[in-house]
């Protein structure tokens, strides 16, 4: 009768051998692990650091191919060296130079090889695909680009933006401008107002088509981005002028300020394209309130008030001899 009662405490304690001898074991494994990964880590940053002092010696050769590509091609961190570097040397070089070394990446297959990463690729690593394959600034970066404006995560989403805006083709914004027009862009608004600056940085006129068709607040945007790139080649649209001064109409505790460079400017066509925006935005009265403070009478203000209440016609003696602002006066 006494047995089975006796039994319960050697059952205890066995169970609690058991137990702690699972935990150690546990322990031990976790530590060999975390030991085993940093070990790893270690050696994977020396033999990168010895890879990449290596090709930045021989880089020039890879890229005319005196190094044949079966050196590095099957090795990933040789791979993402010789990348990285081409990437470098693309942002930094031009014309036949910088189509030199694309045509080096689309040889090579590491255009595809980005491109495969972008698609397939998941987090961190995705993010760093996608942010190296606009900065290739090659035309087949747009597609997989575009597809992954509509990705579930913000970061995503984001750096697909971004990496859009690396390419600084013209072609690349036309994606962001269409997801951002009819409201499918969820990214915010000044990744997208960056990129579309450096997408038309070297095609200013290339956004015209679009702002004519915009509404809203994409109308908004691109005047915003045009009047950032108005140039001589873009000053003969009226419609680019009158969309930004509709933009700077809406920023209320600057309207005076912005009237006087305007006048300062002696730019006869961006005063009356103000003039308009504040009349239908109905500030017009509001600004003439504002400028009659005695504090603000000079000469500027008073040349300010006479433009607005009589129009431009008389504001300067001597019409302005620029060719840009002939053009739109006839």
């Amino acid at each position: 009768m006494n047995s089975v009662p006796n039994s319960f405490p050697n059952f205890n304690a066995g169970f609690f051998w058991t137990v702690a001898a699972v935990a150690m074991l546990g322990v031990g494994m976790l530590l060999v692990f975390l030991m085993g990964r940093r070990v790893i880590h270690s050696f994977r940053i020396r033999r990168y650091d010895e890879l990449a002092f290596k090709i930045h010696n021989q880089w020039r050769e890879i890229v005319r191919g005196g190094v044949p590509m079966e050196t590095w091609r099957k090795d990933p961190m040789q791979c993402e060296i010789v990348q990285s570097i081409v990437i470098q040397e693309i942002g930094a070089a031009t014309g036949k130079d910088r189509a030199g070394l694309q045509e080096f990446l689309r040889a090579s297959g590491l255009i595809d090889l980005c491109i495969e990463k972008v698609k397939e690729g998941h987090g961190w690593s995705r993010r760093r695909a996608i942010l190296a394959l606009g900065a290739m600034r090659v035309p087949e970066a747009i597609a997989p680009l575009s597809e992954v404006l509509d990705d579930w995560q913000l970061e995503t989403r984001v750096a697909a933006v971004q990496a859009l805006g690396r390419t600084g083709l013209a072609e690349a914004a036309e994606p962001i401008i269409e997801a951002f027009m009819v409201g499918g862009l969820k990214v915010p608004l000044d990744p997208v107002t960056n990129a579309l600056l450096r997408c038309y940085l070297d095609r200013p006129a290339a956004i015209l088509p679009f702002l004519r068709r915009s509404q809203g607040e994409s109308r908004e945007l691109l005047a915003r981005v045009a009047s950032e790139l108005a140039t001589a080649e873009m000053a003969d649209d009226r419609l680019i002028r009158m969309k930004a001064a509709s933009t700077l109409a809406r920023f209320e505790h600057r309207r005076i300020e912005i009237l006087q460079n305007i006048v300062d400017s002696s730019d006869r066509y961006a005063l009356h394209a103000m003039i308009s925006a504040l009349e239908l935005g109905g500030g017009f009265e509001q600004t003439l309130k504002e400028l009659s403070d005695p504090l603000l009478h000079d000469e500027t203000v008073e040349r300010l008030v006479a433009a607005l209440r009589e129009g431009a016609a008389g504001l300067w003696a001597v019409r302005p001899a620029d060719p840009v602002v002939e053009s739109v006066f006839p």
